[in-house]
């Protein structure tokens, strides 16, 4: 999308245009009424908003402050690539690798003896049973 800038005649040639930093509008100390015929001589362009704030751009483009704060972190090469769409303005994260298993004993009869060698051999294997049968009986 381009923005075309004209210099057409105001429609009140003797009001001189003036330029509204609009970082200070929020900050006025003024009536409503006041506010909203300065608010009018900006839709009338006796008023020129300069540095608009995030918030200003973002309502008038119909955008969330995200995006807008999200696109200011672009270079002008990738803004030009979102307007064109070859770009999303953020690019998809990759997906985490997984977990490495470690790898897993073929058969249970396998698994039984790697799990009997673990506690340390047969006997510990069994005193360890009566054990837990001893605390699960109580």
């Amino acid at each position: 999308m381009q923005l075309l800038l004209h210099n057409e005649a105001v429609n009140h040639p003797a009001a001189d245009v003036r330029v509204v930093d609009c970082h200070s509008l929020l900050h006025l100390r003024v009536p409503k009424a006041v506010r909203a015929c300065d608010a009018a001589d900006a839709c009338d362009e006796l008023v020129i908003l300069g540095r608009p704030t995030l918030h200003v751009a973002a309502v008038a483009y119909g955008v969330s402050l995200w995006t807008v704060a999200r696109a200011r972190r672009l270079p002008p090469q990738e803004r030009d690539q979102v307007r064109k769409g070859t770009r999303p303005i953020v690019l998809p994260r990759t997906p985490a690798p997984l977990p490495v298993m470690p790898p897993m004993a073929v058969d249970v009869r396998t698994r039984l003896l790697d799990i009997v060698d673990e506690i340390g051999g047969l006997d510990a294997t069994l005193d360890l049973l009566a054990t837990v049968g001893v605390q699960l009986a109580a």
